[in-house]
């Protein structure tokens, strides 16, 4: 390689790095075959298997390039081929070892290598990974063996770099493998097209395009198309390993209706006499939950976990197969009425395709030109559906409020109980020395319409002959925030303190006591509860939920908690969080970083929590 160095220039050329990127690419695509173990590739036809490996040679091209040569480039410039050399060298071995590790770890776990589980692995005290003297000895033999590739790739490099049209051919064709991948991924991802889109899960940092908005708007794809919930039987899918074993629910009783009466946004510290006066009076007939705390700091998380009894991580997996919610499982085998009445659409985000997949004639949306009207649209529906059910058959009736999320009330004297209030939200404005206080009373005034709400709700409820013989649950999918703990952080989805994760819990259920329960609960528990006492199901909980009885204080170390981009584990006095970058992040109950930096515990369990429940 040295002799080769003298003959040409002081700078590898731009081929250089086509060349090494080809060969890198190749080299990942004979080691991704050991992701397709995790698929039914029996169900895979030729061209599934064209486009598996179309998508990871065109992906890792591009990636091995930009980033080899952004972090080379600069030496280059000052002539250092040797060290260009060497930098590609070693770029080359470590991304063939940990791409190779992936592969192992996917196959066991279903999860991509991150910095968190390295730390897990190397610092948690073998939690997830003991290291025996056969296994160090087998690592020791793959890590040569990606060294002695990486070798290979670059020699190559080296050897080819003068014949500059075949790289920028292969860069090419790599360029339009990756533009056509994508619009693959994307058409099948609206038409549930699962043994394509099941591709973008198998690979690390592959985060392919969909447009599916873009094909209703064009008229290529019908909206119900788009949003169906179920998938087309061609042979290529499959549900979740969820449950575990088959459902089983029999008639143990009277057959109780369930009324789900949640209050988007709603923070738990609103259920009280001065905020929610008639709710409150409600309550007191009810099971008060004094510390719940919701599976997610965000819509789409809160209502999963609400009606999966999962970690919020299954998300994506229970989307691309549309596999839908225990809990409609579980009522559908009881042949209860199921009906859903929401303000904003059931289909952004899709919980049609989710936890309600499979459902009949479901209603996707409500009428109206404000949020006012859309609530008020719901109830509408709620009570007409009510007046036109089959008697004898029982039902399960899911409302689910808007206007506290919108910070939206009727503005007359009326309805404004907090002054002053905040005439115009301009999220623009927002900082740490911001006076919350006009904001806070807006959403108070809010709370307090919404209030009015739950009591029309239950009054027709009690003026119907129902309320005798309905387990009614009333509650929030996350809190929200209004800079709190003095951290510039306002509405949700931002950090795991109670102000954002904590909501209200109250259940009126008939023959049950009235009283209040201090420990502390989740929102993973309220299927289970569900399940195993209302609907008869006689599977054990692990077989379908990672939640636990709400009657039973297990002292558990951790609750899950969710948003886009984190996966938290809440415990009583810390949060660790598994952050966007895939590092561990660990923080006290006010967001401040923690000095207790001990790895949990219970972090293989919690990781098997997080993944069994995928095929």
């Amino acid at each position: 390689m040295d002799e080769m160095m003298r003959k040409n220039t002081d700078q590898l050329p731009f081929s250089f790095f086509l060349y090494n990127s080809l060969f890198m690419a190749l080299c990942i695509a004979l080691c991704s075959s050991k992701f397709v173990r995790v698929v039914d590739t029996e169900a895979w036809g030729l061209l599934n298997f064209i486009y598996f490996y179309a998508v990871v040679f065109s992906l890792y091209f591009f990636i091995i390039f930009i980033v080899q040569f952004l972090l080379t480039e600069v030496f280059n410039l000052f002539k250092l081929k040797k060290t260009v050399l060497g930098l590609t060298l070693f770029l080359d071995a470590v991304i063939l070892i940990l791409f190779l590790a992936d592969t192992f770890v996917f196959n066991q776990f279903r999860l991509h290598i991150n910095l968190a589980m390295l730390e897990m692995t190397f610092f948690g005290g073998g939690q997830i990974v003991s290291f025996s003297p056969r296994m160090l000895m087998e690592i020791g033999g793959l890590s040569a063996a990606c060294l002695g590739a990486a070798v290979l790739c670059v020699f190559l490099a080296v050897k080819l770099n003068s014949s500059k049209r075949f790289a920028v051919t292969a860069f090419v064709v790599s360029l339009l493998l990756l533009i056509f991948t994508n619009g693959i991924h994307g058409w099948a991802f609206a038409t549930h097209k699962q043994s394509y889109v099941e591709v973008s899960e198998m690979l690390p940092l592959n985060k392919p395009l969909t447009f599916s908005k873009l094909l209703i708007k064009t008229g290529i794809l019908s909206k119900e198309e788009v949003y169906s919930s179920e998938l087309p039987i061609d042979g290529h899918h499959k549900k979740m390993n969820y449950p575990l074993n088959p459902l089983v629910c029999k008639k143990n009783g009277e057959d109780l209706n369930i009324l789900f009466l949640f209050i988007d946004s709603l923070r738990a510290d609103m259920l009280s006499k001065e905020y929610m006066p008639n709710t409150y009076n409600i309550s007191e007939k009810g099971i008060i939950f004094k510390d719940h705390i919701s599976g997610g700091i965000n819509t789409r998380h809160g209502i999963f976990t609400l009606f999966t009894g999962l970690p919020g991580s299954y998300w994506f997996k229970a989307l691309a197969t549309k596999t839908p919610s225990i809990l409609i499982q579980a009522l559908k085998q009881r042949g209860y009425e199921i009906g859903a009445f929401t303000g904003a659409n059931l289909t952004m985000p899709e919980f049609n395709q989710t936890i309600f997949s499979g459902v009949e004639n479901l209603r996707l949306d409500s009428k109206g030109n404000s949020v006012l009207e859309r609530d008020q649209n719901a109830i509408n529906d709620f009570e007409e559906w009510i007046d036109k059910r089959k008697e004898k058959t029982p039902f399960f009736g899911f409302i689910f409020l808007d206007n506290v999320h919108a910070a939206a009330f009727p503005e007359n004297d009326k309805n404004t109980f907090y002054k002053p209030y905040w005439k115009q939200v301009n999220h623009l404005e927002l900082n740490n020395e911001f006076d919350r206080e006009p904001f806070f009373n807006r959403y108070k005034n809010s709370v307090r319409y919404a209030d009015i709400n739950v009591k029309k709700i239950i009054d027709f409820m009690e003026q119907k002959g129902l309320l005798q013989n309905t387990i009614v649950v009333i509650g929030s999918d996350h809190g929200e925030e209004f800079n709190d703990n003095k951290k510039n952080f306002w509405g949700h989805n931002g950090n795991f303190t109670v102000f954002q994760s904590r909501v209200p819990l109250v259940i009126l259920w008939p023959g049950k006591t009235p009283k209040e329960v201090k420990y502390r609960t989740s929102m993973l528990d309220i299927a289970p509860t569900l399940l195993t006492d209302a609907l008869g199901c006689s599977n054990s909980i692990g077989d379908y939920s990672s939640g636990v009885s709400l009657w039973k204080d297990t002292n558990r170390p951790f609750v899950f908690g969710s948003n886009y981009s984190n996966d938290a584990f809440i415990e009583p006095n810390r949060i660790v969080i598994i952050n966007k970058a895939g590092s561990l992040d660990y923080r006290l109950n006010n967001n401040d970083k923690s000095e207790d930096r001990t790895v949990p515990t219970y972090w293989r369990d919690a990781l098997q929590e997080m993944t069994k429940f995928l095929k």
